[in-house]
């Protein structure tokens, strides 16, 4: 399966312009033809915030919340799904708690009644990123670099050939950090495309240069080392850009209507 239309390593930086940082959204936000829209949102909002959050949840989002073991991933995922819902609100124009999905037959959700905005999420640890791009489908994975132990015996798995070689003619020091630069890049471009594990991971290959799909990195997430990294798929060629930073006091977040 092709991938990668700049045809560059599958482990290497992808740098993004100087001018690409984290920025407010302006007031008038609007989602353009050629543009990604990718957001930063942080999952772990003072307590009181937490309530108001999960009243902007449909039944079915609080009873997906209600089946995490733990607290955290209770809250986090009630934060996460919240703070969609206001996203999307702003381009809609309506209420966060009046948003409707559906899903595919591989469970990626999409906008019910909405023809042309879409959007993928993807979190690790306190970190959420959004996409949204108009009439394409898209898809983003973000994760926090960590020690793994059998970070061989699962490249085996996902990796094709060429990633598995390139991976092992890195430097151990650079290691670890390409590995999961290669795991986001494969994650967002099976959660564009919608397939799942249908195409398996190690048949594609995010290294070949004949692919109609776009690969980018958005800009680095400022926390405490160790890094995260990112990717965002889209398919086709020519998109720009732009990272906007959620603030827990943005607007869109009202109560449930259901």
């Amino acid at each position: 399966m092709n991938l990668d239309a700049a045809g560059s390593n599958a482990f290497a930086h992808r740098t993004t312009p100087a001018d690409l940082v984290w920025r407010t959204p302006p007031p008038d936000l609007v989602a353009r033809q050629d543009e990604l829209h990718v957001w930063c949102a942080r999952l772990d909002p003072p307590e009181s915030m937490v309530e108001r959050h999960r009243r902007t949840l449909s039944s079915d989002e609080q009873a997906r919340a209600a089946a995490f073991v733990f607290a955290r991933d209770r809250r986090r995922f009630t934060v996460a799904r919240a703070i969609l819902r206001a996203i999307l609100g702003r381009y809609l124009g309506v209420d966060a708690g009046r948003i409707g999905f559906c899903y595919g037959r591989r469970g990626k959700p999409a906008l019910a009644g909405e023809g042309s905005l879409r959007f993928n999420i993807a979190h690790s640890e306190d970190v959420a990123l959004y996409v949204v791009a108009r009439g394409a489908e898209v898809g983003i994975d973000v994760e926090r670099v960590r020690a793994i132990s059998d970070l061989g015996g699962i490249a085996e798995r996902v990796f094709s050939r060429r990633e598995r070689a390139t991976l092992r003619a890195l430097p151990p020091a650079d290691t670890l950090e390409a590995f999961f630069r290669c795991w986001t890049r494969k994650e967002a471009w099976i959660k564009a495309t919608g397939v799942g594990l249908a195409q398996p991971l190690h048949e594609s290959d995010v290294a070949d240069a004949a692919s109609p799909w776009t690969l980018l990195e958005p800009p680095p997430i400022e926390t405490p080392p160790p890094p995260y990294v990112a990717t965002v798929a889209a398919p086709g060629a020519g998109w720009r850009l732009a990272a906007w930073l959620w603030e827990p006091s943005a607007p869109g977040l009202s109560p449930s209507l259901d």
